[in-house]
Formats: structure tokens, C-alpha cells, sequence
């Protein structure tokens, strides 16, 4: 009987089999199995009779075994004998001392004896499999030097709830209770997890603990389980005493109950998450101890099959005197024991539920039960998981699917036309818009409770108005969001002063970092309003499409009405013509019958004499005529010499020839009378000798013509011409169609000759000499055939042979694919001949083309151009030339040019098989011209199945195995997504391809596979890995080893690239650049059309090791192997073993930066040694990445991976509290080093650009460096020097003080980067940042006007505070002194001097050091601050105005001058006079120079004056750079000595006290006197 399942038995047990064949099980050991699994069928069947027996106590109640064909099969399956097992079945051993004491067992006990040892077996043999499955496994990751890591899955029950729930029911449900609460549990945290992750606003969700259902079940001493094993030990404890003492423990419990009802038959309920349980306590106890007898035991010992010893260990048996521990006997403590540890597994690892549905208990298809389903998601909690998830944001988009599906809404309410596609923007438009449409819901839904109390209380004055003050009262009432505890605003302006994320939780959603979280009715608000854009959007297109259908059906009609005027006009007018000739025939029938009338009655007129005449006349004629034929018969019957061959002339005859005319009788008699008698001369046959020599040269002369003796075959036909007439006995062959059968010019026309009339004679098979030729491609024959006698060319075959077809020449000779002379020798006697068929249908073409590979594409042309019709004629299987063609394997060129006389042929099936030509070019092993000309004429059938096999084009290329370029082409035209949308993979229809490519290839075309994921972007990938195929399953699960590989790589970035987080570790939003950690992989070779390097690391020029460095690293890229010349074994174990290195990927959609990167490090030489090197630069313009790098990436430069920052470095330390390393303060130094003595200043040097790589340091981010003396950035960096901050301070209203700083650009020195290796220096020495830049540690950021002003007022007392925190370390003070010195030009002046500094204890560095132009360096002013307290708002803005010029100005080198401007003002608006005296800035001294340099000439100044009829500012030319000077880079400039303190550069105080100044930003200096 069949199962309703469907599941067929023995092919499951078949696929058990198998499947421990697999494991490791040997064939012996299952056969023992299969012996004990019968063998406990068998024990199911025995049965006992009760009996009685007499003991000590009197009569007992005891029972036998019965002697059955089962109990026999169970004792020999097990290996006992029959008495012994009915021993242990029947009685008990009871063990009292030393004494064992057997008492008999009831049918009833008995029974139940049977049942534990069934279960105790197949219990011990469950337990044998698990454990050699587990072994099998543990040996394989052992072998594979893989861990411990494993892939679990747990299949349980679901909540159960019968009728009658018994122990069994409550251990379930205590299990999906446990699991049931971890699932809650991780479903929060999950929630939890993303909204903290995402970082948006939340409120913590409650959840339905269940932990004390868990409690009144597995809690020690007092939980159900614990009571029960506690009874289990108690002796003759029951199941009535048991639930007697679970009432009096557990009734107190509020999950706990038991009614009176229920307590008359023992039972209890449970209040489970899933709803009540009552359960009976009938057998808990037995069930509880569930342990094998020990007579049971000893019979299992005793037992002589072998496997039965192997179970012993396995066997839960009683201990001495029948009892044992609770530990060792309670199936509850095991049960709760295990699933503890099942909670512990799952705890640590990533749990993935999958809740199975029964639509319906009958098994039936497409049946579903509403309630059952409702039940079953009750029991299995995810109606629970469902409320968890809602209580939070239970919809999410990511950014990029959130934009895509909402971007319309951003045109809602905007004033202009142009979208709005910024994230922000467009959530905060759908805040606002989702918070109106709340506040308006919430209104009318006021209104209408108002409008409904006013019905009931009634429509008074007074009571309206009581109402009014209660809703002003209601209304004060701040409603309250449920989700986030924030208060709903009333009112817009409430709402603009909320924050951003305020503002989203009051509307019910939120933006994270990668997501939008909507609650359900912020979700329903914006989807109505999607719908409603969409509907307008659609309604709009409806219309236009709408139009223009009915515009092009009115053309139509147009069209059509114009062609039936025009038929109708054609009609009428051909009708006029009809009516006309009949009117013409008419008119001349009728003038000739009044001629015929007219001339009969002229006739009858005429005299009797005239008609006589006339009449004589007609006799005469009539007489002349008849005589003439008369004469014409008589020369037919007498020829003119009267003799006639085997006839005897008498006069009888002439007589009775006479009949004729009486004339003509009379002449003949006469003739004969005159003439003496004719003698008639009678032939008769041959002789019998004549007859007999003409047989014998016969037979001679067909010899000669069998071998090929053609003289003396012409010799002998020459002696007797009547041999050349003679047929070869069994042919009917006349000798000239023997010689037409070879090319030999004077036999056959020596042998035509003799016998001309061969030429029209047939042979047997009804062939003529010229169809014999044909036959055998004999040119010579059939030219001078063709010229004697051209009608043999068109005679077709009388009785050709089997299905030949016969046909004329033509057919035959293309039949047998005969010469191209022979067959346009053929046609050019007639070329209508190419359009005659043969006897089946066949016209010549067909007939050549079914001589396949051989066939000339010039005889086909040929055949073509005298009849280009052929190529649409079918034969007699109903083929096109074209099918034909393709099944007979012809050339590609004869394909080609059927092709050219009829291209729709490529679309067409052929007649028999159904199959379509590109189909047969495939199942034929066309080449890949013939078959890439068919699929441009018919890319239709691409994707065409075949009618027949039901198979694709794709799967017959791939069956025979053709090449991987028509695979990919074939692929290409039935892609599962559109190629062209990068951003989104677009799923289209298709017929497959791709599955059966990825899944059923069996790895042949793998580097198509990587080809097509090559040009994918990342979500088109992922598309292509998840595409179902028609059974539903997808290539990333279903795909061979090699594709799925391809997947795993692709999944990485640009091949190689294994992103190891999503979101990027850094990005510039100024240049676009995002940069991410990554695991690299050893890139494979290059292939045609892959990827391509723009860059390779130049080792012979950046492998450079300077003679001081004393620890050079050399690295060694990797070799990939080909793994073309691998087979797939070996390919998938380079797989398996492929590791990736850490690397950094930095993606950038400008050129300009990968150009930067790359000319820095090739145009100045710089060393990978102290400069991270650039692996490679990959263009990635086919590549979207990842969704979260950015939308459009062109280039990926991969560069290798720091180990650890100085900055973490330094953190690190300080938190430990140690002592930073001097070796890393000393190859910090050295990679600046580098990149100075390369001509090159970084700029934004610090801890958090320069890392660790193994032992060496290297220094980050030099594309933004730059040359000596160039200007340097404003906007890059964090540690800029003093002298590129410029100061100022104004006074505002009430006296208050407002200051202002900002970054300016410099001339670019090495001090520049000497300051910011300072700030690293002083960090690690001192244990604390440098003051200003205290708060960057936490994160990096622009310094704020504050940060940047005490920058920019560091002076040698700002400096003294600083060496305050370096204790006990002289040498590092000094070196601070050098590196942090507000004067640039007495700051040390290059790293060498640092690195040479006592400090370091290196002493002088060897090697030469570049020379480079470096700029002169000014005196720092001795502060940096100017008070601006008598300028207006409108004289500021003049001087803003003269100051933007003069920076213009500044920019330009041509321009020298630039005129004074002058500004009148009014008199009452200034009352204060400032001017900037020139003794001011004489009275300061300048840092003197060395001799040998050329002096600093004095910066222009800017001269203000201001008086009350007018203010005048006086701008002089800017300054210009003083020249550049060359200067060694070790050799130390002049630096003030340390007694001149108070110079400008030392910050000391002006000469002239009521006088400021500070540098600007353009050079000049600004100063006030009182």
C-alpha cells in the first residue's frame, strides 16, 4: 500500500544503506544492525499467557512465554536460547546480600519487561551509530587540520497538546519552552543589536519571559521534575502518591492549577507561553526509570552474537539489588541535563530558525486550514516574535533601496521642478509631511468626538460652550510616542526646534547609518503617498499612451478609408470600360448581321445564269482539290520504283488499290502490262555459326572493356561494327556506357562512331551513356556527349535503383558530388535544369549538400545563381538547403552563402526532426563562424527550446562541447538580469542559462562563468548568485565547485579584494576617496578582458636600502600559479588553501588622485621602505563595490596594511602606563626623513600618518605632499606650525572680546613637518598631547577657532609651560626646545639634525643629503593679534573689499602695483583717527642674517588713516618671496643666540606698547596707534 507521503520505503532504505556506506559503517556492521533492528520487531511480537503458580505466600499470579515463529526469530537474532529468554522475561532477579531471589512476573509485567529490553537495545544501537557517526566525522577534521567548527542541526518537536498529554508531552513542551524563551531572547537582542548599531533612538522592548514556566518544571527540589525523581527513590512510590505530593508542592505556583475534577483522575495543567496543558500522571514514575531489568542484562551478556557485546557500554541497566541512583536511572535529570547543554551550544553559536507549517492533516495538495496554520505560528511562538519585532521599527530599507523607492516624494511640496535626491533632505521632507498628516488625523478624529458629545448633550449655548473649554483643557495634554517617550509637538514651529533625530522619532521613523527604520504607520503614511505619485504619475502615461493609440488607429482608418475610395474609384471606372466594350461588341454584331442580311438578299437577287456560273465555279474547285489528294495517296502506297520489301506486286493488287479513283486504276494496270514480272527478294536470319561467333566476341569484347583493355576493344569493335550494338549481359550496358564511365577522348569517340545511336539507348537501370558519366565524374564523355546530342542532359533516369531518385545528369552527378567542371559543364547546356526535381523531390542543391565536409561553396554558389530560389525549396524530408547543410556537417562557407540567398532560412525548423537550424549547428559540431552567422540571423532561437528534446541551445553547445566563446555568447543573450543597470540588478525573463551553465556544466566553462561575474557590478552578482532555477533552487547552493569558487571570489572586490567590513574606515568627502580594510588575495594572470593593471610597483628603483638603516626589508610578491594548467582537483585544494593578506584598499572615482598617488612615489623616488607601497591599481568602472562605498567607483589603489599607528601606539602606552619606545621615536624620524631628502613636505604630519609595518615605520597619505618652496595647503592637516596661523581680535558691543584665527598658506619648509613631528615627539616623551591639540586624541577634526588661536599665540613662554611636564630628561627637553621653537628659522632645520640630537645616541648620519631650493623664512611678529574696535559693519566690509584684492593681487607675479583706493566717508561716522606710524615698524628689530646671505628686505606695509571727514587706506604692492637659496640640507642656518629673548621672533613685547600687530594671510603686517 502506498504511503499518503508519497515516500516510497525501499528506496529510503536503499539511501540508508548508502549513507552508512558513506560514513564508514563496514558491511558486517550493518548486517549486525539490520540483525538487531529485526530482531526487536520480532520481540514486538511475542505474546504470554497468564498462568498461576504456588509459592511460599500461596498462589501468585505468573505467565509463560509463547513458543511463536516471533520469539524464536528474536531469540536467534539475538544470539540467546529460547529458555533464557523466556526466563528473563517471565521473572525477576532480586538481589538481597549474597542471595539472589527470582519471583515471577505477570502478563502485564511481563510485557513490560519486553518493551525495556526493545527499548534498551534499540536504545544502546541509536547510541552506537551517533557515536560512529561522530567519530567518522571527528577523524575527517582531525586529518584535515581543520577546528572544531561545525554546522548543528536540531530538529524538535513542536508544542503538543492531545487529548491525553502524558510524560512524553510534557518533556517536549518543556523543551520548546527553553528554546522559546532563547529564541525571545535573541530576537531582542538582535533588534537591540541594529538599533544600536544603526544609532538611532530607542526605547527598550519588553518582551514575554517565560522563566517561570521554566522554574515550576526544572527547578531544583521543587520543580516538577526534580519531585518526580525524588519519588522515583522513594520505595513503593506511585504515580497516585506522586501527584499527591506535586499538588501539595507546586499548587501554590501561578502557572501551576489542578481543578477538583482534574485531581479525582490525577491530572494538573501548565499555563504554557502557547496556551494551558493538562497533563495525566498515569506511569510517570516507570517512565522516569525507563532502565533495563537485570535479568535482561545477563541475558544480553550471555548472548554468543558478537555485536551484542559491542552495545553492553551503551545499556542503561539497575545497579546491585535492583535499585540505582536517580543520576543513573532518571530519564528526566538526563533529558533537563541535556538540554542544558543543547542552550549552552546555542548560546555560542549564530542561530538560524526555521519553523515548519502543516497546511493540512490529510496531506493533500493545495488544501490550507486557516485555523491550524494560526495555531501552529501560536505554538511554535512566532506570533510572539512578530509582537517583539512590531513593538520596534519592524520595516527597513538600506539608503540605496530606500531612495530608489522614495525619491518621487521629494518633489511633494517643493517649489521648483527639480527632484530632490539627498538622503537627508528627503527624510526630513517625509518627517514633516508624516508628522502633518498625524496632527491633522488627530484633529478631525477630535472634531468628530466633540461633534458626538454635542449630539448627545445637546446643541445649548452654554453646553457648547463647556465643551470648547474642555477640549482647550484636553488640548494642553502633550500626546506622548509611544516608541521613543518623546512628546508630540502641536504646532510647526514646536516641531522645526526638535532636532533632526527628534524630529524622525516623532514621525515614527529614523535614520541609521546604513538603514531607514519606518513603524507601521509612518510605513502606511509615505507608501499611501508613493501610491498616490505613482497613480498620478501612471494616470499621465495612461494618457499620453492613451492618445497615441488612438492617434495611430485614426491613421489607420485614414489609411484605410483612402485604399477602399481608391479600390471603389477603380471598380466604377473599370465597370464604365466593361460597359463600353459591350456597347462596342453590340454595335459591330449588329452591322455585321445587316451585311450577312444585305448580302443574302443581294444574293437571291441575282439572275438564274450568274448563279449557275457561280456553282461551276465551286465543282471546278471541289474536282482540283479531290484529285490532289487522290495523287498524294497513290505515291504513298507505290513507290516509285514499284518494289516493295517482302511483297509480291500482282495486278489484283493494283485492283484492288484501284478502289481509290477509276483513273488512277487504269494507269497502274497499264504499267504492270507493260513491265515484266518483279522478283521480291526475302531476307532471312543469321546462321548458327554466324550466331555463335557473334556471342564469343561479345564475351571477348566486355572482357577487354572489364579490364580496361581499350585498343584491343576498339580493334575488335572495328572488325565487327556490330559489337559496338551489343548489351553486357545482366546491365543491359551498350559498350559506350562502359568507356563513358572514364575520361578517354579516343575510345569513346572511336566507339560513338561505330554506333551513334548509343547515345539514346538505355540500359537496364534506364541510364544513358551521359548518366553514366555523371555517375563516375567523367568530364571528357559528357562534354562531347553534350555537344552531339544536348538532349540527353534533360532525360531523365527510366528505373534508377532503390531510393536513389534517379533524375537527370545534373542530379546525378550532385549526387555523387562530382567535379565542378563536370556539374557547370552540366549547366551550361541548360540552366533550367537546376530547377527540376527527381523522382523524390530533390533538386540538384539538396542532392549536393548531403555530400557534407567535401562540398565546393563555388559549386553551391553556382548551383544558386542560376536558380536563387532553390535556397527556399524544401527536399523530400521537408529540409532547407540550410538544414541539410547543417546535419551533413558542410564547410563554413557553403553555410554562408545559403545563408546570403536566404537569410529568414535561419529561423525556419526543418521538416522532420522539428529542430531548429542553430540547434543542428550544435548537435553537429558546426564551427563558431557558421554558428555565430546564425545566431545574428536568428537571435530569437537563442533562447528557444527545442520541441523535441525540450533542451536549450546552451545545453546542447554545452553536451558537445563547443568552444567557451560561443558558451559566452549563447550566455550573453539570455542573462537572467540586465547587464546595463549596475547600481540595481534587474531580474528579466530568461530560459536558464545561466543555471544550467553555473550548476550542470560540470566546471568545462568555469572561466566563462568568472568572465560574465567579472563585468558585474556587486549587486549584480549577488542577483546572479540567488536566481532560481525551475525547481527553485539557486546557483550559490546548486553550482559545481569551480563556480562556486568564482561566486566566492567575486563577492570580493576587484578579484583580489576581500572587504573586511562594509562600511569604510575612513572617507574624504572633499575628494570622494573611501578607504577600507581588506583581505588580498594572490591575484591570478591576466586574461583578455578581465581586469587590467594600470600600476606594478617599480622594485628596481624603490627597493632602496639606505647604508644606515639597520633593519631593510625586502618583499617578495607572490607567484601565482596557472590554474589553466591545473586539473579541478588541484584546483580545488588551491582553493581551500588560499589565504589573503591584510591590505588597505582605498576607492576613488578621479584620476587625478591615483595619479597623484602614483607620481609621488615614481617622480620623487620614494622608497617602499618608508612609504607604503601600492600594490596595484585596479579600474573598476564595470564595479558598483559594495553598497556602501560609493555610487560610482572608477579605481581601487590596494596598498599594503599598517600594523598599528603611532597614535593607537601612543594611546596604548599611556594607558598601560609605560614608556614609548625609543626605536619608534626613531623610525618615525626616519620616515620623514625620507621624504624630506626626497624634496618633498608633507603637511599633515603626525601620530595619525605614520604606522608601524613589521618592524619598520612608514609614513601615510603622501599623495597630498608637497615639492619645497611650493605653498602649502590651508585645508590639509591637523598640526599646522605658528606661522601658518593668522590671528586677529575685535571688539564687539558691550565690550566684549570676540578672537578670530584661521590656517593660511605658506611657502612649504621642512620645519613644517619638523613642528608636527614635535607634537608626536613631545606626546611620547611627556605621556600628554601638546596643549592646543588636547582634544584630538578622541577624534580627528578641524581645530576650532580657540584651538587655532593657541596655535597661533605660541610663543617661548608657551613653550616653557610645555617642557614643565618632561621630568628628568634633559636630552629630551632640548630636543623639544629644536623641534617646538616658535621661530621657524631657530627650529632645528632637518631630521638629521633631530636624529643626530644626543637624544637619539646615533650620532652623525652617513650618505650625502639632497640640496633643494628652500624658501627664506621671515620673523614671527611679537604677537600675532590686531584690535579692530573703531571700524563699523560698513568700513569693514570696505576693507574685506581691499583685502580680497590685495590676496588677488598677490596671486598674480606680473602685477607689482596695485593702486591706493580711497574711501570718503561722511564726518559723523568715525570719531577716532588711526594711523600706523612708520617709526612703529622700524622701531622692531629684524632677526639678523648670516654674512653670506643676501639680507631680507622689510615687508611692505598697509597703511590706514582714518579721520572723520573721510577714511584713507593705502594699499603698497604686496610682498614677493625673497629669492630662493640653495642650501644644504645638514648645514645649519644662522639662529639667534639665546640671550636675544626679546626679538619679534621670541615674542617678545613691542617697542611701541599702544601698538599690535600680527602677519596676515597675505603678508603684510597691520598695526594702530593711539
Amino acid at each position: 500500500e502506498e504511503r499518503r507521503d508519497g515516500v516510497v520505503d525501499g528506496e529510503m532504505h536503499q539511501e540508508m544503506l548508502d549513507a552508512m556506506a558513506t560514513i564508514g559503517f563496514d558491511s558486517e556492521t550493518i548486517a549486525s544492525l539490520l540483525r538487531l533492528i529485526t530482531a526487536i520487531l520480532h520481540c514486538g511480537n511475542i505474546t504470554f499467557t497468564a498462568t498461576h503458580q504456588s509459592d511460599a505466600n500461596g498462589m501468585s499470579d505468573a505467565c509463560t512465554m509463547d513458543k511463536t515463529q516471533s520469539s524464536l526469530a528474536a531469540a536467534r537474532l539475538l544470539g540467546v536460547q529460547l529458555e533464557d529468554l523466556e526466563y528473563a522475561l517471565t521473572y525477576r532477579a532480586i538481589r538481597a546480600g549474597n542471595e539472589v531471589v527470582y519471583s515471577p512476573l505477570d502478563k502485564v509485567q511481563s510485557e513490560k519487561a519486553c518493551e525495556a529490553l526493545m527499548k534498551a537495545t534499540y536504545g544502546a544501537v541509536f547510541d552506537f551509530i551517533v557515536g560512529m557517526v561522530n567519530g567518522s566525522i571527528s577523524n575527517h577534521h582531525t586529518q584535515n587540520g581543520s577546528g572544531s567548527a561545525s554546522i548543528g542541526v536540531l530538529d524538535i518537536f513542536g508544542f503538543e497538546t492531545f487529548e491525553i498529554n502524558s510524560y512524553e508531552q510534557i518533556c517536549i513542551n518543556y523543551t520548546n519552552e527553553a528554546l522559546q524563551q532563547q529564541f525571545n531572547k535573541y530576537v531582542f537582542k538582535l533588534e537591540q543589536d541594529e538599533y544600536e548599531r544603526e544609532g538611532i533612538l530607542w526605547k527598550f522592548i519588553s518582551f514575554p519571559d517565560n522563566q517561570d514556566v521554566l522554574d515550576l518544571i526544572d527547578r531544583k527540589h521543587t520543580g516538577i521534575l526534580a519531585l518526580l525523581d525524588e519519588q522515583c527513590i522513594v520505595p513503593r512510590s506511585n504515580d497516585q502518591k506522586f501527584t499527591r505530593y506535586l499538588y501539595a508542592k507546586c499548587d501554590a505556583h501561578e502557572r501551576f492549577s489542578a481543578t477538583s475534577a482534574q485531581r479525582v483522575d490525577y491530572k494538573f495543567s501548565i499555563e504554557h507561553y502557547a496556551g494551558p496543558v493538562e497533563y495525566s500522571t498515569e506511569n510517570w514514575l516507570e517512565k522516569n526509570k525507563d532502565q533495563l531489568p537485570a535479568a535482561s542484562v545477563e541475558l544480553l551478556q550471555s548472548s554468543d552474537f558478537g555485536h551484542v557485546g559491542k552495545l553492553q557500554s551503551f545499556v542503561r541497566a539497575e545497579g546491585a539489588g535492583g535499585r540505582g541512583s536517580v543520576a543513573t536511572k532518571s530519564v528526566g535529570a538526563k533529558f533537563s541535563e541535556q538540554l542544558k547543554h543543547l542552550r549552552a551550544r546555542i548560546d555560542h553559536t549564530s542561530p538560524h530558525y526555521i519553523r515548519c507549517l502543516k497546511p493540512n492533516d490529510e496531506l493533500q495538495p493545495d488544501e490550507f486550514d486557516p485555523k491550524q496554520i494560526v495555531e501552529q505560528l501560536r505554538y511554535s511562538g512566532v506570533l510572539e516574535a512578530v509582537r517583539v519585532s512590531r513593538a520596534g521599527y519592524p520595516t527597513r530599507y538600506p539608503h540605496g533601496q530606500f531612495m530608489s523607492r522614495y525619491y518621487m516624494l521629494g518633489d511633494l511640496g517643493q517649489d521648483g521642478t527639480k527632484r530632490n535626491k539627498d538622503m537627508l533632505q528627503l527624510v526630513k521632507f517625509i518627517a514633516k509631511h508624516v508628522w502633518e498628516a498625524d496632527i491633522k488625523r488627530s484633529q478631525a478624529r477630535d472634531a468628530v468626538t466633540q461633534s458626538q458629545m454635542m449630539e448627545k448633550k445637546g446643541s445649548g449655548t452654554y453646553l457648547v460652550r463647556k465643551l470648547s473649554q474642555k477640549t482647550i483643557v484636553k488640548k494642553k495634554k502633550k500626546r506622548m510616542n509611544a516608541q521613543s517617550n518623546i512628546e508630540i509637538p502641536e504646532t510647526e514651529e514646536e516641531f522645526e526646534k526638535l532636532d533632526f533625530g527628534t524630529r524622525c522619532a516623532v514621525a515614527g521613523l529614523q535614520l541609521g547609518r546604513t538603514k531607514v527604520f519606518l513603524r507601521r504607520e509612518a510605513f502606511d503614511r509615505i507608501e499611501s503617498l508613493r501610491v498616490g505619485i505613482l497613480g498620478t504619475s501612471a494616470r499621465v502615461i495612461q494618457a499620453m499612451m492613451r492618445g497615441r493609440v488612438h492617434r495611430l488607429r485614426y491613421l489607420r482608418l485614414r489609411r484605410a478609408t483612402v485604399k477602399c475610395q481608391a479600390m471603389i474609384r477603380y471598380f466604377l471606372a473599370n465597370l464604365e470600360v466593361i460597359r463600353a466594350r459591350k456597347k462596342a461588341r453590340r454595335e459591330k454584331w449588329a452591322s455585321t448581321t445587316i451585311q450577312l442580311a444585305y448580302r443574302r438578299y443581294k444574293f437571291r437577287n441575282l439572275g438564274a445564269d450568274r448563279k449557275q456560273g457561280m456553282v461551276d465555279a465551286a465543282v471546278t474547285l471541289q474536282a482540283f482539290t479531290r484529285g490532289s489528294l487522290v495523287r498524294i495517296h497513290l505515291e504513298d502506297i507505290w513507290p516509285a520504283d514499284g518494289v516493295k520489301l517482302g511483297l509480291k506486286v500482282e495486278t489484283a493488287q493494283v485492283a484492288g488499290a484501284g478502289a481509290v479513283g477509276l483513273a488512277a486504276a487504269a494507269a497502274a494496270a497499264a504499267a504492270a502490262a507493260a513491265v515484266p514480272e518483279t522478283v521480291v527478294v526475302v531476307r532471312t536470319g543469321p546462321t548458327m555459326e554466324e550466331i555463335v561467333a557473334m556471342e564469343s566476341a561479345t564475351k571477348r569484347l566486355f572482357k577487354y572493356l572489364s579490364e580496361e583493355k581499350w585498343d584491343a576493344a576498339i580493334a575488335l569493335m572495328e572488325e565487327h561494327e556490330k559489337l559496338a550494338e551489343q548489351q553486357e549481359e545482366g546491365t543491359g550496358m551498350l559498350p559506350l556506357h562502359i568507356i563513358a564511365q572514364h575520361n578517354l577522348h579516343t575510345a569513346f569517340e572511336k566507339t560513338y562512331k561505330l554506333y551513334p545511336e548509343g547515345e539514346d539507348k538505355f540500359d537496364y537501370e534506364g541510364q544513358l551513356p551521359i548518366h553514366v558519366a555523371a555517375e563516375h565524374d567523367a568530364l571528357v564523355p559528357i562534354k562531347s556527349l553534350l555537344a552531339k546530342h544536348p538532349e540527353g542532359a534533360e532525360t531523365m533516369m527510366l528505373r534508377p535503383t532503390g531510393r536513389s531518385g534517379g533524375g537527370i545528369p545534373l542530379h546525378v552527378a550532385c549526387r555523387i558530388n562530382a567535379s565542378g567542371a563536370v556539374i557547370t559543364a552540366l549547366l551550361s547546356s541548360n540552366f533550367s535544369s537546376t530547377k527540376k526535381s527527381d523522382a523524390n523531390g530533390d533538386l540538384p542543391i539538396h542532392l549536393l549538400l548531403r555530400n557534407g565536409k567535401t562540398v565546393s561553396g563555388a559549386v553551391v554558389q553556382a548551383l544558386l545563381d542560376t536558380y536563387p530560389t532553390a535556397a527556399t525549396r524544401a527536399d523530400m524530408y521537408g529540409d532547407l538547403p540550410l538544414s541539410v547543410a547543417l546535419k551533413h556537417e558542410c564547410k563554413p562557407e557553403v553555410v554562408k552563402t545559403l545563408l546570403m540567398h536566404n537569410p529568414d532560412a535561419a529561423k525556419v525548423q526543418n521538416g522532420r526532426d522539428r529542430h531548429s537550424p542553430l540547434f543542428l549547428a550544435f548537435q553537429h559540431h558546426a564551427d563558431d563562424k557558421t554558428i555565430l552567422g546564425l545566431m545574428n540571423h536568428a537571435p530569437d532561437l537563442i533562447v528557444a527550446v527545442d520541441k523535441r528534446t525540450g533542451m536549450l541551445p546552451i545545453e546542447m553547445a554545452t553536451r558537445q562541447k563547443h568552444s567557451k566563446t560561443i558558451i559566452y555568447d549563447l550566455l550573453k543573450r539570455d542573462m537572467p538580469i540586465d547587464m546595463k543597470e549596475k547600481a540595481e540588478a534587474k531580474l528579466v525573463p530568461h530560459q536558464y542559462s545561466w543555471n544550467h551553465l553555473v550548476s550542470d556544466a560540470k566546471d568545462v566553462y568555469h572561466d566563462v562563468v568568472e568572465k560574465v561575474l567579472q563585468q558585474c557590478s556587486q549587486p549584480q552578482v549577488l542577483a546572479l548568485a540567488h536566481v532560481e532555477n525551475k525547481r527553485g533552487e539557486i546557483p550559490l547552493a546548486t553550482a559545481t565547485p569551480l563556480c562556486k569558487h568564482e561566486f566566492r571570489v567575486m563577492f570580493r572586490l576587484f578579484h583580489t579584494l576581500e572587504v573586511v567590513d562594509q562600511t569604510p574606515a575612513f572617507e574624504d568627502k572633499e575628494s570622494g576617496t573611501q578607504i577600507f580594510y581588506a583581505l588580498r588575495f594572490t591575484p591570478p594572470k591576466e586574461k583578455p578582458g578581465y581586469f587590467t593593471s594600470l600600476y606594478q610597483d617599480d622594485k628596481s628603483r624603490n627597493n632602496l636600502v639606505e647604508e644606515w638603516d639597520d633593519s631593510p626589508v625586502v618583499d617578495d610578491e607572490g607567484v601565482s600559479p596557472d590554474l589553466s594548467a591545473m586539473d579541478v582537483k588541484q584546483k580545488l585544494e588551491f582553493v581551500q588553501n588560499e589565504k589573503g593578506v591584510k591590505v588597505i584598499a582605498k576607492l576613488t572615482s578621479r584620476s587625478d588622485i591615483v595619479e597623484a598617488e602614483l607620481s609621488k612615489r615614481k617622480d620623487h623616488g620614494l622608497s617602499r621602505h618608508y612609504v607604503p607601497s601600492i600594490i596595484s591599481v585596479h579600474h573598476t568602472m564595470q564595479h558598483a563595490a559594495y553598497s556602501e562605498a560609493m555610487a560610482e567607483p572608477s579605481y581601487c589603489i590596494t596598498m599594503e596594511a599598517a600594523d598599528i599607528t603611532a597614535e593607537n601606539l601612543i594611546l596604548d602606552t599611556r594607558r598601560s602606563g609605560g614608556t614609548f619606545s625609543l626605536e619608534a621615536l626613531k623610525g618615525i624620524a626616519m620616515s620623514l626623513l625620507h621624504i624630506h631628502e626626497h624634496g618633498l613636505v608633507h603637511g599633515d604630519f603626525g601620530s595619525h600618518n605614520t604606522a608601524k609595518f613589521g618592524d619598520r615605520w612608514k609614513t601615510l597619505g603622501v599623495r597630498g605632499s608637497v615639492a619645497i618652496g611650493d605653498m602649502t595647503d590651508p585645508k590639509r592637516g591637523f598640526f599646522h606650525p605658528p606661522e601658518a596661523v593668522s590671528l586677529e581680535t575685535r571688539n564687539v558691543s558691550l565690550g566684549d572680546t570676540n578672537v578670530g584665527a584661521s590656517v593660511v598658506p605658506v611657502a612649504s619648509d621642512v620645519t613644517y613637518d619638523i613642528w608636527a613631528y614635535g607634537t608626536v615627539f613631545y606626546e611620547a616623551v611627556a605621556g600628554l598631547p601638546l596643549s592646543p591639540y588636547r582634544s584630538l586624541h578622541k577624534a580627528k577634526r578641524a581645530l576650532t577657532t580657540a584651538e587655532l588661536f593657541k596655535v597661533g599665540q605660541w610663543d617661548e613662554r608657551s613653550l616653557r609651560k610645555a617642557l614643565r611636564h618632561i621630568d628628568n630628561n634633559e636630552k629630551a627637553r632640548d630636543l623639544v626646545k629644536k623641534l617646538l621653537h616658535p621661530n621657524p628659522n631657530a627650529r632645528a632645520q632637518s631630521m638629521r639634525e633631530v636624529l643626530e640630537h644626543s637624544f637619539f645616541g646615533i650620532g652623525k648620519l652617513a650618505g650625502e643629503a639632497p640640496v633643494f631650493d628652500r624658501p627664506t623664512l621671515g620673523s614671527s611678529a611679537a604677537t600675532n593679534t590686531v584690535d579692530i574696535n573703531a571700524y563699523t559693519d560698513e568700513h569693514l566690509k570696505h576693507r574685506n573689499e581691499i583685502v580680497a584684492e590685495a590676496e588677488a593681487m598677490a596671486k598674480t607675479p606680473e602685477k607689482k602695483e596695485m593702486p591706493a583706493v580711497v574711501e570718503k566717508e561722511k564726518e559723523d561716522e568715525l570719531p577716532v583717527k588711526i594711523e600706523d606710524s612708520a617709526h612703529s615698524l622700524e622701531s622692531i628689530p629684524e632677526t639678523p642674517e648670516p654674512p653670506s646671505q643676501p639680507s631680507v628686505p622689510s615687508k611692505p606695509e598697509l597703511k590706514v588713516i582714518t579721520s572723520k571727514p573721510e577714511l584713507e587706506v593705502k594699499v603698497p604692492e604686496p610682498p614677493a618671496l625673497a629669492s630662493p637659496r640653495r642650501q644644504s640640507v645638514p648645514t645649519p642656518r644662522h639662529v639667534p643666540p639665546p640671550d636675544l629673548a626679546r626679538t619679534p621672533s621670541a615674542r617678545a613685547p613691542s617697542p611701541v606698547p599702544t601698538s599690535s600687530r600680527r602677519k596676515s594671510k597675505f603678508g603684510f603686517k597691520l598695526g594702530k596707534k593711539k
